[in-house]
């Protein structure tokens, strides 16, 4: 009965182990898996728009943390006055007054929305985006249609054009399908002449002004030169919607940070407390190699090494529990990096050998005689 015993002990000892140190490696996977994709895609987001601004009225208030800027306005006239005065200086084709407005919240955290209402002029599609259709057309009908982006065709249900989806109330014949792409500009919209989006969104004035220059280099000067003839506007430039991002990241980072150390020091605690009650259930089994003559380095390594096993196991379990939540729970589009999946392992050794060290060290201080002597 007492080996019976014994041994049940040990296999619910083995799989809280397992067990507890495959949930803490899954939250840090998870956890910088979601970080390390919203840096990435922020990035690649922020490239697309090189050459790129936009122009508001300046309210006092930074908008530069957001990306596109989705507060903020700018009339009409004031639009046409800017686009009149650098005419020479960018590219009409890709300048517009633009509508921002979110209709599908993300699907996780930190995550690009499901779908985005972007409202501009007809023609001036490729201002927001040049992503090729897959079915009808990319380039917007003067009224009454919307293209949409990969993800936000999944989020209103649409797989072919022709279909009505509605927006604010109102329905809009899908006349385009954008390809899927490789980032949040993309795949998110729902392309509406300008026109209607002012309207369904119940907005007097764009949003933004958003300008292309026709020299990259000519972006700073651009920026400073409109906002000397007109002062009463702000222009925010990629490098100041990067700044603050970063910033605005900085935040994150460290709240992302401090969730890991915590997620870890616990399950270092979990290992080591599961690790105590191993050597207690094992004295009179240790005392029986230290009286045969197991040097203490040697039973300090085979405690060691059972621990960064058994946390081995639930990191490896951890990491793959980690990708199927982000893709089946938070549906998110992608993958555990090989060098998060590689940290998530080591770490889990880690927590294994610190976790286990002092019990070990205390087991290798027993005595044989008063070890053999412990029931």
């Amino acid at each position: 009965m007492y080996a019976l015993n014994n041994i049940s002990v040990r296999k619910l000892r083995t799989s809280l182990t397992v067990l507890g140190v495959a949930v803490c490696v899954q939250l840090f996977v998870v956890i910088t898996s979601i970080l390390n994709y919203t840096i990435k895609d922020l990035e690649q987001e922020l490239a697309k728009y090189a050459g790129q601004m936009f122009v508001q009225v300046d309210t006092g208030v930074s908008t530069g943390e957001e990306f596109p800027p989705q507060t903020g306005s700018i009339s009409l006239a004031d639009s046409d006055a800017i686009i009149e005065a650098v005419a020479a200086r960018i590219d009409p084709e890709r300048s517009t007054p633009v509508v921002f407005q979110v209709i599908g919240k993300p699907a996780y955290p930190n995550g690009p929305p499901q779908a985005m209402a972007v409202g501009l002029l007809p023609g001036r599609e490729a201002a927001y985006t040049r992503a090729p259709a897959a079915s009808g057309s990319a380039a917007l009908p003067a009224s009454g249609g919307v293209v949409l982006g990969a993800a936000a065709a999944e989020y209103f249900n649409v797989d072919q054009v022709g279909a009505t989806v509605t927006i604010g109330g109102e329905a809009f014949e899908v006349t385009g399908i954008l390809e899927e792409q490789q980032d949040r500009v993309s795949n998110p919209v729902v392309l509406m002449a300008l026109e209607d989006a002012l309207r369904v969104m119940n907005q007097a004035n764009p949003t933004a002004l958003l300008l292309t220059v026709s020299n990259i280099g000519d972006v700073s000067a651009l920026a400073e030169d409109i906002g000397s003839a007109f002062p009463d506007m702000r222009v925010i430039t990629q490098a100041e919607i990067a700044r603050n991002l970063d910033e605005s990241l900085a935040g994150t980072r460290t709240f992302m940070s401090l969730i890991n150390y915590t997620v870890l020091a616990a399950a270092i605690v979990l290992v080591s407390i599961v690790m105590y009650m191993a050597v207690m259930e094992r004295t009179r089994e240790l005392g029986i190699l230290r009286a045969i003559g197991a040097g203490r380095s040697r039973v300090l390594g085979s405690l060691l090494l059972e621990a960064m096993v058994l946390s081995f196991v639930g990191g490896l379990i951890g990491n793959g529990a980690g990708q199927l939540l982000l893709i089946y729970a938070w549906k998110a589009d992608f993958m555990v990096s090989g060098a998060t999946a590689a940290a998530g392992v080591v770490a889990a050794a880690a927590i294994g050998g610190l976790g286990a060290l002092i019990p070990a060290f205390k087991a290798t201080q027993a005595v044989p005689n008063e070890a053999l002597r412990y029931e």
